[in-house]
């Protein structure tokens, strides 16, 4: 039987990391961000509670899935797809808590730990139990990459111009026709089976962008980035113990190719009214340590 190549591609928090695992394995998790209603309400615009008390204020609420298109869908169990709002090829399943693998039907390598723009933390900083153990409740969904090769690429959002540009990261895996993705959490097991060829997106992304009929709402505009600081044990708003996101110096990244327009790539049609900037080079995929 002939391989096929499957392709996911990360898209917005994402935190590449080896830090999570006893084994050092290569994981990704998606960091749970839930922006709250006001909680003092100031004289002009007010000011935004967190979603837990060590995580950042006034970043917007994100939600972690899997989109993939439907002729590539071939069975789902557990999961429920939803329509992608303006995609009509697009389907989409929203992650919940899941440690998220990829079935193993073909020989692939060991993935290396992608070059990708890494965090600084406080010395001594971890990731926090909430984060990376075994009750992880603070975060949308973890994938285990224990194998497949990975690579990152720049993309250049919308309405945007160098060198405001997203990377993304994108992990191929060999495999005999189709590829399993199945997601455990407790004791409820899901999962997705698409034809090997496929293109399947992993975005944790603004809520906003997966609603039918989106209006304008105010809620949080804070730097996406800051969602990361929340994973740590330190307090990354001690002057002290400051995070800070490295600028890139990947010149020579290549491009990331054609991306759905709902992601915010610029090569493709223009975006819904409304989304022209919704996923920005803040929404970049790091790696930490």
């Amino acid at each position: 039987m002939n391989e096929l190549i499957a392709t996911i591609h990360f898209i917005g928090l994402c935190l590449f990391t080896t830090a999570a695992s006893e084994i050092a394995e290569l994981r990704v998790l998606l960091p749970r961000v839930v922006w709250s209603l006001p909680t003092v309400i100031g004289p002009a615009e007010g000011t935004s509670a967190v979603s837990h008390p060590d995580g950042p204020a006034d970043v917007e609420t994100h939600t972690a899935f899997i989109a993939f298109r439907k002729i590539d869908r071939k069975t789902v169990t557990g999961w429920v797809p939803k329509p992608m709002p303006g995609q009509p090829d697009y389907e989409y399943i929203v992650l919940s808590g899941e440690t998220v693998t990829f079935e193993r039907n073909a020989k692939n390598r060991v993935p290396k730990k992608p070059d990708l723009p890494r965090l600084l933390s406080c010395p001594g900083s971890k990731l926090r139990s909430n984060v990376a153990g075994p009750n992880a409740s603070d975060v949308a969904a973890t994938f285990v990459l224990n194998y497949g090769d990975t690579s990152t690429c720049r993309s250049l959002p919308h309405g945007h111009h160098p060198p405001a540009s997203r990377i993304d990261t994108k992990l191929r895996l060999n495999n005999t026709g189709t590829l399993t993705i199945t997601g455990k959490a407790g004791q409820t097991t899901r999962t997705l089976t698409v034809d090997g060829g496929a293109t399947v997106y992993v975005g944790n992304l603004p809520s906003k962008l997966l609603r039918s009929n989106p209006v304008p709402i105010r809620e949080g505009s804070g730097a996406h980035h800051l969602a990361y600081y929340g994973m740590f044990t330190n307090d990354p708003a001690a002057a002290a113990c400051e995070y800070q996101r490295l600028a890139d110096d990947a010149a020579s990244r290549g491009r990331c190719g054609i991306v759905d327009f709902r992601f915010g790539d610029s090569a493709d049609p223009p975006p819904l009214e409304g989304f022209k900037h919704a996923i920005n080079s803040d929404c970049s995929n790091s790696s930490w340590p």
